[in-house]
């Protein structure tokens, strides 16, 4: 029997930065170590262990295009800058095309690989052949990640197979663009996520992979990989001529077996005391991928086996000047608040089975965290630290494999509020990679106020790819959102 390999993902986010709020006096917090940025033909950036570069000035010309390797815990690219900001090339940091399914016994079918910041798309299914068994095709990543799901319908005497694209500010679609014959099978979509101050940054989730064909040998296409996420701050200004994209992938086609669904977009932030241009701004879902036609006369994607489009990204413009319009989707528009949120809190996976997990832990199916030995049985054991959140806080577990269903289990964090741990049982699959992933919603009480009201608590909710969301509610139940609150200090 092979041996079964597991991985964890590990949650972290930045603290905060200091600055000043005054109008038309925005600082971006940059420390102008990394000198200027002038690239004078297409470039990758190494990402560095914390996402952040420290510009002095930021042009990037005609011709151009900017992209980002991600680094070992996938942060998102926060560009800080104490100077102007020119963009009239391309930054791109959207996520990648899920793979085609083929029908030359060729496997497996990963998903799109997510942008920096974003997540990847669903594994497309197997199909059995001899001495093997058929494989499910896998869910997309990320709190909003799109699913497969089946549904029975007597009109064609045929099982509906489609995958959902994956979800951010809107939910991704799980309808063909072109429509479904039964609406009944038309379902699935995942629960949209974040919000609109992009406070703290996070990108977009991954399309779900579509399942096998009935064809011998044909694979369904993997999931399209969720757009990544993109901070520029300048304590100057900000003109984009050029392009900024956060699109998610396309799912991957397969004409004899089911479409992947697209990719979510995903976070653009814009932070300086003046943004202007007629450049353009995108954070858009990628395309569901085509699957098997619904019957052999049938050459259009009205196919219950094509995969649904991937939901909107997150815009969000923060200026005591906003000239700027050419934006999808439609941007939050604000004056500059924080960079980062203040005292966020941080959830890590530390052990699986007694297995230290890796600082750098990759959160993929294809370099395995740790290898665990084909005679260890169910449950296995994970451990977790945490900080910045109540003792006595539940957690949940999940445990996404790479085809198939995702399991979970529930603990509970002991220690202080400062600093505490946990133990969760899971069980996993014995026969597939699986992602392991950590997250909680829990309150915090304080004492502010707010117009003259007393701000009675806090309410923090932070979740695996899933923007943390910080809001005071005061004694009469009105609820300050933190960005809102914090501003006016």
């Amino acid at each position: 029997m092979r041996k079964n390999i597991f991985i964890a993902m590990a949650i972290w986010f930045l603290l905060a930065l200091s600055l000043n709020a005054e109008a038309g006096n925005f600082v971006s917090g940059s420390t102008g170590t990394d000198g200027p940025f002038a690239p004078t033909s297409d470039t990758t950036l190494q990402l560095p262990s914390n996402g952040i570069f420290n510009f002095t000035t930021v042009n990037i010309p005609v011709g151009v295009t900017v992209k980002f390797q991600k680094n070992a815990a996938n942060t998102p690219v926060y560009m800080l800058t104490t100077g102007d900001v020119n963009i009239a090339g391309v930054i791109d940091v959207s996520g990648e095309k899920g793979a085609d399914g083929n029908t030359g016994n060729i496997g497996p079918v990963p998903g799109g690989k997510g942008g920096p910041g974003g997540f990847d798309g669903g594994y497309g299914g197997e199909p059995g052949s001899t001495g093997v068994s058929s494989k499910s095709a896998g869910n997309g990543l990320g709190t909003g990640g799109g699913t497969h799901f089946n549904s029975y319908y007597s009109q064609y005497n045929r099982t509906c197979e489609l995958a959902s694209g994956g979800s951010y500010s809107s939910s991704g679609s799980s309808l063909p663009s072109s429509g479904c014959y039964n609406y009944s099978c038309c379902v699935g979509s995942s629960a949209t996520y974040g919000n609109s101050s992009l406070l703290p940054l996070i990108g977009g989730s991954g399309g779900g992979g579509g399942n096998a064909g009935n064809s011998y040998n044909a694979y369904g296409g993997s999931g399209g990989g969720g757009g990544g996420a993109i901070l520029i701050a300048s304590s100057s200004s900000i003109n984009i001529t050029g392009t900024i994209k956060a699109n998610g992938g396309n799912g991957g086609s397969n004409s004899s077996a089911s479409g992947g669904g697209g990719g979510s977009g995903g976070g653009i932030r814009f932070i300086a005391n003046s943004i202007t241009g007629t450049g353009s701004l995108q954070a858009n879902g990628g395309s569901g991928g085509s699957g098997e036609p619904l019957n052999w006369y049938s050459t259009d994607c009205k196919s219950d086996r094509c995969g649904g489009n991937g939901g909107s990204g997150r815009i969000r413009v923060e200026g005591y000047t906003v000239t700027a319009s050419n934006i999808s989707p439609s941007p939050s528009v604000s004056t500059p608040g924080l960079v980062f949120l203040p005292q966020v809190p941080t959830l890590l996976i530390t052990k699986i089975a007694g297995n230290t997990v890796p600082a750098s832990a990759s959160g993929s199916y294809t370099a395995p965290d740790i290898t665990l030995p084909s005679t260890i049985t169910n449950p296995i054991s994970v451990e977790i630290s945490a900080s910045n959140i109540p003792a006595g806080t539940s957690v949940t577990m999940t445990a996404t494999p790479q085809h198939g269903s995702a399991t979970s289990a529930n603990t509970t964090l002991v220690g202080t509020d400062a600093s505490s741990t946990a133990t969760a049982n899971i069980n996993i699959s014995t026969t597939e990679p699986s992602v392991i992933t950590a997250q909680t919603t829990f309150t915090v009480q304080t004492a502010m106020f707010y117009e003259g009201e007393k701000i009675e608590k806090v309410r923090i909710a932070s979740n695996i790819g899933k923007a943390s969301e910080v809001i005071y509610i005061t004694e009469t139940g009105k609820e300050i959102p933190a960005e809102k609150l914090l501003a006016m200090r």
